[in-house]
């Protein structure tokens, strides 16, 4: 599978803004209200027949977690390992301006985590 990060950020960009909640009631996804008189917007309707229900109900999570938000912040991380992998594997004489900006990626790089938690 190939994945373009320019694409998915443009697509990211593009839709209905975070923050995003699966609604079980209404069998749906949609995106929350930031401030009064914001509307909301519905992102997906997640339903199933018979046993595709509780698929369907498995799957509205899931689509609520990959928001706008979460992609843009997945795509940071994958940029900035990127960019710290190539310069650490980068066939060039030491310098310690090389050494500065290795040391600037991995800070680039810790810092594109922040947004992550491990349960």
């Amino acid at each position: 599978m190939t994945i373009s990060l320019d694409e998915m950020e443009e697509l990211a960009r593009k839709a209905a803004p975070s923050p995003w909640a699966y609604y079980s009631n209404y069998r749906g996804v949609g995106s929350l209200p930031r401030k009064t008189g914001d509307a909301y917007c519905s992102i997906a309707v997640v339903s199933g027949v018979g046993a595709g229900q509780e698929k369907a109900a498995r799957n509205g999570p899931y689509i609520a977690a990959c928001s706008p938000e979460t992609i843009l912040a997945l795509t940071a991380v994958v940029r900035a390992a990127r960019r710290y992998e190539w310069l650490k594997t980068a066939q060039v004489p030491p310098s310690e301006s090389h050494q500065i900006e290795t040391s600037n990626a991995w800070s680039a790089l810790r810092a594109s985590l922040v947004p992550f938690t491990e349960s």
